[in-house]
């Protein structure tokens, strides 16, 4: 399946599919490698991409999820965005031990990325929808948050948590439109 939207309709005859299968490769996570770089899908076929991670995760299959976006054309600060993103929202659905993630900027300047080997540990709950329209998944040593809308969200979160640089988080926290954050339990 190329992502969520593809899986959505056809529910059942994935997960007939998928249950006979080794593992199955999510090419389009998060993102439509043929659409312009500053294009996101809407929340509701986000959400579907998720849906479908924690779904086909959930009983330990192999999961292989690419998200390609192309550095140069987005430039450094929207090849971050997605990196953030891209890696928040896998996060947010992700079970199991034996499901990938591959950011493919088209380099390999982001492979040694704090954002892709955050210490969270096993996560202790599925993800939520907060009040604040953010979502939001605990870990055992921290959590993600992530913004799948055109509108920033705000939102509190408990004293505790840093950010992968060391600072200590806030406990307010804004999220600008379609953008992921990992904090870590201090």
């Amino acid at each position: 399946w190329c992502d969520g939207a593809a899986f959505a309709p056809r529910n059942t005859e994935a997960q007939d599919l998928a249950a006979i299968a080794d593992g199955v490769h999510i090419e389009a996570f998060a993102r439509s490698p043929l659409s312009d770089t500053n294009q996101f899908k809407s929340e509701a076929n986000w959400r579907r991409d998720i849906d479908m991670l924690a779904e086909l995760s959930k009983d330990n299959r192999i999961v292989l999820l690419s998200t390609r976006v192309d550095a140069v054309d987005a430039g450094p600060e929207l090849t971050r965005q997605w990196l953030n993103f891209s890696v928040a929202s896998y996060l947010l659905g992700k079970n199991g031990a034996r499901t990938y993630f591959q950011f493919d900027p088209g380099s390999s300047e982001y492979s040694a990325d704090p954002v892709l080997s955050a210490p969270l540990g096993a996560p202790v709950e599925g993800y939520v929808k907060l009040d604040s329209g953010l979502y939001q998944r605990k870990f055992e040593r921290g959590m993600v948050i992530v913004n799948p809308t055109a509108d920033s969200k705000k939102t509190a979160i408990d004293a505790g948590y840093r950010t992968l640089s060391g600072n200590p988080a806030d406990v307010s926290v804004t999220l600008s439109a379609r953008t992921g954050l990992i904090l870590l339990k201090q």
